[in-house]
């Protein structure tokens, strides 16, 4: 209230509290709201409800929260800015809202991120319990899907038609690859899991678990198959070779172990040295052997993969490092690439080995860096 006025107009149409205010003019002049609730109201300057409209979506498919945190209005155009680090576009006459931008968010951490086997897609999943799927080449959301608890771990099948996410909980939940069908859930570790791989020939899902255990999975029930124990810690990393035989293996304890496809441990380090590996994620190896210089420490790197004869890692330190591959030589030469505000907390090759990605555990953030070979 004024001195010598007084101010007798108060509206309580939004059920929530209302985080953001603007301008707004057409026809009229008036404001517009956005509020906790997921309301947008447009208000004349007598401040009579002139639109409404609500954002709130209940489907599997749009899991994310609609509390509204920003708008702003420019001709018949609204700019909507979302909880869950959605941008939206909505056009006034019509109604219609288009997803400009979308992403992780909560308190959280972003763990989870694998790229498509075959095509130009990625999909990840943070501690929010969202499952993404993302398009490369337009760098855009194209679906996401609640899988109803935290999580840090996914994996796309061979043939790219299948998703598998890990949870907290210790299940194993997997999805048809445009997220609109869930095909199993079924409660595989006794603690969470931190990583996990098909095999090449998609017959056997590896789950790492901070149970200590890797779970073989077979997939087409996604039933126990085996289990791989020996590590004294946490799994933290996992890998099959090309011909589908053998599995290698870190855990927290900084351990490197390997097991054939049936669970049994392969004592003999020496008699793994000429095998093929599919993959290379695991941080401790010959192949990796010089990725903790300039005093890292174990914990200190979290990621590495292959990509071609390159190496690429990502740490605590917010950096992504390339390097050459294997990586054996003492103080080896390297980039650095900054981008991240947070720990690199994983990282990915296409199919191609000519696009990485790496996730930011707290800044929730996916970059896309392109591989220039000379």
């Amino acid at each position: 209230m004024w001195k010598g006025r007084n101010v007798a107009t108060i509206r309580k149409d939004h059920t929530k509290a209302v985080n953001s205010l603007c301008g707004y003019r057409d026809d009229r002049v008036g404001v517009i709201s956005g509020g906790k609730d997921g309301l947008i109201i447009i208000w004349d300057s007598s401040l009579a409800v002139v639109r409404r409209f609500d954002l709130n979506v209940t489907s599997a498919t749009s899991p994310t929260s609609t509390e509204v945190r920003a708008v702003s209005a420019m001709a018949n155009k609204l700019i909507i800015g979302t909880m869950s680090s959605e941008i939206y576009e909505l056009d006034v006459p019509t109604g219609d809202r288009k997803l400009v931008l979308g992403g992780h968010h909560g308190k959280g951490e972003l763990w989870g991120l694998e790229t498509h086997p075959t095509n130009n897609n990625a999909c990840s999943v943070g501690d929010e319990g969202v499952l993404m799927v993302w398009d490369l080449a337009s760098n855009k959301r194209m679906g996401a899907r609640s899988v109803g608890g935290k999580a840090r771990a996914c994996a796309y099948a061979p043939d790219g038609g299948q998703i598998a996410v890990g949870l907290y909980s210790g299940n194993v939940k997997v999805y048809s690859d445009n997220l609109e069908k869930e095909i199993a859930d079924v409660k595989v570790a006794k603690e969470w899991i931190a990583c996990m791989k098909y095999s090449p020939d998609g017959s056997t899902l590896a789950v790492g678990s901070h149970d200590n255990v890797i779970y073989l999975l077979e997939t087409s029930s996604y039933s126990r198959r085996s289990l791989c124990k020996g590590h004294s810690s946490y799994i933290t990393h996992l890998d099959w070779s090309g011909d589908n035989k053998f599995l290698q293996s870190n855990c927290g304890s900084y351990e490197l172990l390997y097991w054939t496809a049936k669970g049994k441990q392969v004592t003999s380090s020496s008699s793994m040295k000429d095998v093929v590996w599919n993959t290379w994620s695991c941080t401790l190896g010959w192949p990796v052997s010089q990725i903790f210089q300039g005093g890292a420490g174990g914990g200190d790197v979290n990621c590495v993969i292959r990509a071609g004869n390159v190496l690429v890692s990502g740490g605590d330190d917010a950096l992504v490092k390339l390097w050459s591959y294997p990586l054996i030589k003492d103080k080896a030469k390297k980039k650095c690439y900054k981008g991240h505000s947070s720990h690199v907390s994983n990282v990915v090759a296409t199919s191609d080995g000519n696009t990485i990605l790496t996730s930011g555990g707290m800044d929730r953030s996916i970059i896309q860096f392109a591989i220039k070979r000379p």
